[in-house]
C-alpha cells in the first residue's frame, strides 16, 4: 500500500533539515584576523594621536551586531572608531581608527591589554594584542613586534632606548648576543645639524661600511647603511642602522647579530617588518 504523498513531503523535509543542521555544524566557528598581528605603541605622558588597524571576518558566517571593543586594561587609554557593526560579511574586512591618549600623571610601565571583537555576551575567537609603554623618552612610535622578540620594559620605563632581542635577554659573558641571537635598539636624540651623511660618518668610525642607500619609513626619508663591527679576531657583528629624520628628532633603527649567524636571513625579515610597520607619534 502506498504512502500517502503528504508523509513522503515530510520526510523528504525532514532529512533536509538534517541535513542542513549538519551542514551548520560543520562549518568554520566565527573567526577574527587582525591587521598587523599586534601593536605595541611607545608613548610620553600626555601624548594624543591615532592609528588605523583592521579586521577580516574569517569564519563562514555574516558577523552580526558586533562591538569592537578594548580589554579593560586599556579602555582608559583608547577609544575606537566606528565600534559598532550592524553586519559583516564572510570574507570583508573594515578599517578601525584607533585614538590613544596618555593623561598626565599616568605610572611610567608598560600597560597590555587585546581589542576585541564581541557578539552579544561572546568574544569572537583571535583578540588583538596591544602593549602600550608609556615613557619619559622622546621617542613616540607605533610598530608590530616580529614573532619571537620580547621588548625589554624596564629599559623602556626607565626612560631608556626601544630594546628588543629574540634571546630572552641571555647575553653571554660580556653582554656578547649569542649564536642565533639578534637584537634591536630604536634610539632618538635631537636632530643633528646638517648634513646627516658626516653625522652618519663620525658615528660609525671604525666600522667597515659595506652599503648606503635611501629608504622611506613611515613616509619620512631615511638612510639605511649597513656595516661590520669587529671586536677581536673571533667576533664581528653584522648590523644594520636606519637614520630618519622626523619633526626635529633623530631616529635611529639599528638591527645587530654575530657575522655569519645561519638565521641571517629571518633577522633581515624581522628588522623589515619594524620598518613597514613602524608610524611616527607627532
Amino acid at each position: 500500500m502506498r504512502k500517502p504523498v503528504s508523509v513522503f513531503v515530510l520526510a523528504v523535509a525532514m532529512i533536509l533539515a538534517g541535513l542542513a543542521a549538519i551542514r551548520q555544524a560543520q562549518s568554520a566557528p566565527p573567526s577574527i584576523l587582525w591587521t598587523p598581528t599586534n601593536v605595541t605603541m611607545v608613548a610620553t605622558l600626555g601624548a594624543n594621536f591615532s592609528t588605523r588597524i583592521s579586521f577580516t571576518n574569517f569564519g563562514d558566517q555574516a558577523l552580526n551586531d558586533i562591538t569592537i571593543e578594548p580589554a579593560p586594561e586599556l579602555a582608559r587609554f583608547l577609544t575606537l572608531k566606528p565600534s559598532n557593526f550592524t553586519s559583516v560579511q564572510s570574507g570583508q574586512f573594515q578599517l578601525v581608527t584607533v585614538s590613544v591618549a596618555i593623561p598626565p600623571g599616568t605610572a611610567l610601565a608598560t600597560y597590555d591589554g587585546t581589542i576585541h571583537v564581541r557578539q552579544a555576551s561572546r568574544t569572537i575567537p583571535r583578540t588583538l594584542k596591544i602593549s602600550i609603554n608609556v615613557t619619559s623618552n622622546a621617542i613616540g612610535l607605533i610598530l608590530s613586534i616580529p614573532n619571537g622578540f620580547q621588548i625589554d620594559s624596564q629599559v623602556l620605563a626607565l626612560g631608556g632606548p626601544i630594546a628588543l632581542n629574540n634571546f630572552g635577554n641571555q647575553y653571554q659573558r660580556g653582554g656578547i648576543v649569542p649564536p642565533g641571537g639578534a637584537e634591536i635598539h630604536i634610539l632618538s636624540i635631537p636632530l643633528p645639524a646638517p648634513p646627516l651623511s658626516n653625522f652618519i660618518t663620525n658615528e660609525l668610525q671604525g666600522a667597515t661600511i659595506t652599503s648606503t642607500s635611501n629608504i622611506a619609513v613611515s613616509g619620512n626619508s631615511c638612510t639605511e647603511t649597513s656595516y661590520a663591527d669587529s671586536f677581536g679576531p673571533t667576533l664581528t657583528y653584522n648590523e644594520i642602522s636606519v637614520y630618519c629624520p622626523h619633526g626635529g628628532i633623530l631616529y635611529k633603527f639599528n638591527l645587530a647579530y654575530r657575522g655569519g649567524d645561519a638565521l641571517e636571513a629571518q633577522f633581515l625579515t624581522s628588522f623589515q617588518q619594524i620598518l613597514t610597520t613602524t608610524r611616527f607619534t607627532p
